[in-house]
């Protein structure tokens, strides 16, 4: 498949436009989400500054790299100073643009990602190195489907799928490795992204949408425990999660959140992989009221 071939693949509740051996790891969208066009271009300019407009914006990346935002185009352009292929795309690029995007289109976006369990999808939130995307990798290990890992696009109620993959840090790798048979396979298999500073681990095609029932916050402490948090807190420890900015907050998309059933996870930081999957499966297949 081409760059310029259109294919019915999504991620992050927008429809992509442009995408080739990437849509693999792409789940059919649904013919309600808005498209996204996808282009590439050399960086042949240095990156101008960030910006945030009402129909245009600026997303500036590590290394010069930026992508040029048409919210009227439905465009994306990604100027790169080396070929920009769909797995670096894919993941770390599209993130920041789909997060763009939900803003515009009227979407709450949560830096996180998410797991199927019972009634639906659990967004796993984390603060960066709080071991969400570690968690996500040996739930999926565990036959959980992961809805999204990086970036949560809530559309109304439902989480949208993301790409069907985690990175992991090495040294997050070889944590997955060590927690068993199934962790050492998904290791095995895992390819080397982002100049070797990543270990992808493929997982199954989720739905393209999942209802979002609740939130689970991870968080490093000198003990293990789980608490059941309040709207208040929910709502604290929410504001920094949100991907799209804090300062505007729509307060009903706030509330519905808030209203959603949340818990705190805390744990050593040398805590057994295994117990914390323990824990958050208890509360995938339906925590106690």
């Amino acid at each position: 498949m081409g760059a310029g071939d259109h294919r019915h693949v999504g991620a992050y509740g927008l429809r992509l436009h442009g995408m080739g051996e990437g849509a693999a790891t792409l789940a059919p969208a649904r013919a309600a989400w808005p498209a996204l066009a996808v282009q590439r271009s050399p960086a042949d300019r240095p990156a101008p500054e960030r910006l945030m407009a009402a129909d245009r914006a600026i997303v500036t990346y590590r290394g010069g790299a930026w992508a040029a935002l048409d919210r009227v185009e439905r465009r994306a352009v990604f100027r790169t100073p080396t070929a920009l292929g769909d797995a670096e795309l894919l993941h770390p690029y599209l993130s920041a643009v789909a997060a763009t995007f939900a803003r515009w289109d009227g979407r709450e976006a949560l830096h996180g990602g998410a797991v199927v369990g019972a009634g639906g999808a659990w967004a796993l939130l984390a603060g960066r190195g709080g071991g969400k995307s570690t968690a996500a990798a040996a739930l999926a290990v565990a036959g959980r489907p992961v809805v999204a890992d990086d970036l949560v696009v809530v559309d109304g109620a439902d989480a949208c799928a993301g790409p069907a993959f985690v990175d992991l840090r090495p040294d997050a790798a070889d944590v997955l490795a060590a927690s068993g048979d199934a962790g050492v396979r998904a290791v095995a298999t895992a390819t080397d992204v982002r100049a070797g500073t990543r270990r992808r681990v493929r997982t199954p095609l989720a739905p393209p949408a999942v209802p979002l029932r609740g939130l689970v916050f991870l968080a490093w402490g000198d003990v293990r425990r789980t608490v059941r948090l309040g709207p208040t807190e929910r709502l604290a420890r929410l504001a920094p999660c949100r991907a799209s900015g804090r300062e505007d907050v729509h307060p009903d998309r706030a509330l519905a959140l808030a209203r959603l059933p949340a818990w705190l996870v805390e744990r050593p930081r040398d805590a057994a992989l295994h117990e914390t999957v323990e824990t958050l499966e208890g509360l995938l297949d339906g925590p106690p009221a």
